[in-house]
């Protein structure tokens, strides 16, 4: 059986929602954007997960962390998504 990677874009920055807050961490129905996104893309069998953010937002990246590690996210995954900073 073949293993998919899903490929998330969190970099938005949320400026046309004006807003000082990142575009991913606006809440929907509850949950943060990306929260939803991941839920998603895990829920849909996907083997792994790589999100990309802007340079300097570690509150996305610490979003991402804080999204596996809850006990709803972490039962659907195999694979947790994993934050990696790049320069």
């Amino acid at each position: 059986m073949r293993s998919a990677l899903a490929i998330i874009l969190a970099a938005g920055e949320g400026t046309r929602m004006k807003s000082d807050r990142p575009k991913a961490l606006h809440e929907v129905a509850g949950r943060s954007m990306l929260g939803n996104v991941l839920s998603s893309a895990l829920s849909a069998g996907v083997g792994s997960v790589a999100v990309i953010v802007g340079p300097g937002r570690d509150d996305v990246g610490a979003e991402a962390r804080r999204e596996r590690t809850t006990r709803h996210g972490a039962r659907r995954s195999r694979r947790a998504p994993r934050h990696r900073e790049r320069s």
